[in-house]
């Protein structure tokens, strides 16, 4: 996965492969019996890829690549 990352961002691998954080619970589930507290878990953790103030819109352009 970080060789594909740095092949994708341009980089050299291995010596950039530290670049690449992988998080220790990179997943979440929704459990039907307890769905209130967890959408509002879930929403927060997608918060964050949805952060309008880092993206840039109408230049034709994805805007992933950093943070500013």
């Amino acid at each position: 996965m970080q060789q594909a990352w740095c092949s994708a961002m341009n980089i050299t691998y291995p010596e950039n492969r530290y670049l690449i954080h992988f998080p220790e619970n990179p997943t979440y589930w929704l459990n039907a019996n307890s769905i209130e507290n967890q959408i509002l878990i879930l929403n927060e953790r997608c918060l964050y890829l949805a952060k309008h103030h880092t993206k840039h819109y109408g230049d034709c352009e994805h805007s992933f690549s950093c943070s500013r």
